[in-house]
């Protein structure tokens, strides 16, 4: 389990219009035959063999059809706890690859699975689950709430600069209030502090010009202030 809390009460959808952020189909993707979407025996696949049939498809940019997905998700959504955290993450990230958007229903089973999934989600499986869960706009998750404990309670869980600054990035998508928690600044940007200082100089700078880049609010450029804890040199921040 990624964090230990009682369950956290799920927020249902309700009439919210669900929709992918990034808009139309991206031309990198090419489609895949329609005879071999149907031919596709998903029925005699195990979970495992289906994370992996999802992300083979994202890794060769070739998109199945409406009704591929529509069987995969039918098949995956009452079994989605079989799977490990790391294969959750997979799934969910090769779906917004694809540029696929479950329905309503699969998403609630999904995110209440990461919730409260019995095994350990690694950061970098949590990170890039909220990353997925952040390109759907219209819909409200829990997991995003147990990560930003998690953070506060366990920061050292992160071991990677960019692993909490993508957290930031995704926190604030998911309009998770950072600033609830007074602590929160100080713990994660010290954490963020921690990890900058084990990098050469060029690297830090780096880790954090493309941190600012990806940031779209000023709370999170001032949370990752708060982690700089030597003098940058070189470049200025603010050209």
């Amino acid at each position: 389990m990624f964090i230990t809390s009682a369950q956290h009460p799920f927020s249902k959808y309700g009439k919210n219009v669900l929709e992918l952020k990034s808009g139309r189909l991206s031309a990198s993707l090419r489609p895949m035959s329609a005879p071999y979407s149907r031919w596709m025996p998903l029925q005699n696949m195990g979970m495992g063999q289906l994370a992996d049939c999802i992300h083979s498809c994202a890794t060769v940019g070739v998109r199945p059809s409406n009704s591929f997905f529509s069987r995969y998700t039918t098949l995956t959504r009452p079994r989605l706890h079989h799977l490990r955290p790391r294969q959750l993450s997979v799934v969910i990230r090769s779906m917004v690859a694809l540029e696929y958007l479950p329905d309503e229903d699969w998403l609630s089973e999904f995110d209440s699975t990461c919730f409260s999934h019995p095994g350990h989600f690694d950061a970098q499986s949590a990170v890039q689950v909220l990353a997925g869960m952040a390109t759907i706009s219209g819909a409200s998750f829990s997991f995003p709430q147990a990560v930003y404990l998690t953070a506060l309670t366990d920061p050292c869980r992160f071991t990677k600069y960019n692993q909490l600054a993508c957290l930031l990035h995704c926190l604030g998508s998911h309009n998770v209030p950072l600033w609830d928690e007074p602590r929160f600044l100080e713990v994660v940007g010290s954490r963020m502090g921690q990890l900058l200082a084990k990098m050469s100089q060029n690297d830090a700078q780096h880790a954090v010009l493309s941190s600012l880049c990806r940031s779209s609010t000023m709370q999170e450029i001032l949370m990752l202030e708060t982690g700089l804890s030597f003098e940058l040199e070189g470049d200025d921040l603010t050209n």
